[in-house]
């Protein structure tokens, strides 16, 4: 029995949804360890992000993208990584330990959050010396399906709608070989 195309997009609406509500599970369980008062600017700030990932369909990236740092933070030792770019105006990366600056503290949010992506994908990059880029390529390529590929020489793996960037960070690479 094939189905229609309405039948496929509210099987889709429902998925998103479901992804939305993982994200939002999630993060409601680390709201206290980020702050001990939750504010209304805070609740606000929240609801704005959630809606804004699961308008442009990005709850199921973020959840790969926490399980992905939560796996490189247990298994190689990797301290939180980002600070800087999207993930830094996250309050939802924030409680979900992606990074590790208070961006409501801080005063930062991200432009992405003021419009809608249609058809973008999200890049997050990470930079580290040689080393550490490999063993977290790695840990990517046995995580997920997809396999890490080579972008403009950069090596990416795409979870859902978010490219994930592994970059060298030639100011550790310079430092190690003197």
């Amino acid at each position: 029995m094939k189905k229609t195309r309405r039948e496929i997009k509210k099987q889709e609406k429902i998925r998103l949804q479901n992804y939305g509500n993982g994200l939002r599970i999630y993060t409601g369980l680390r709201v206290r360890q980020s702050w001990q008062e939750v504010t209304d600017e805070i609740k606000e700030r929240l609801d704005l992000e959630f809606e804004w990932f699961g308008r442009n369909g990005l709850a199921k990236g973020m959840l790969m993208l926490k399980d992905f740092m939560d796996a490189a933070k247990e298994k190689l030792g990797i301290p939180t990584l980002p600070t800087e770019g999207f993930l830094a105006g996250s309050a939802v990366a924030y409680c979900l330990g992606m990074t590790g600056q208070d961006p409501i503290a801080a005063g930062l949010k991200s432009g992405e959050f003021s419009g809608d992506f249609e058809n973008r994908y999200l890049n997050v990059c990470f930079y580290s010396d040689l080393d550490t880029r490999n063993a977290m390529i790695e840990l990517a390529d046995s995580m997920f399906e997809e396999k890490c590929k080579l972008r403009l020489g950069v090596p990416v793996i795409r979870m859902d709608r978010i490219y994930l960037e592994f970059r060298r960070d030639m100011t550790l690479t310079n430092k190690t070989m003197r």
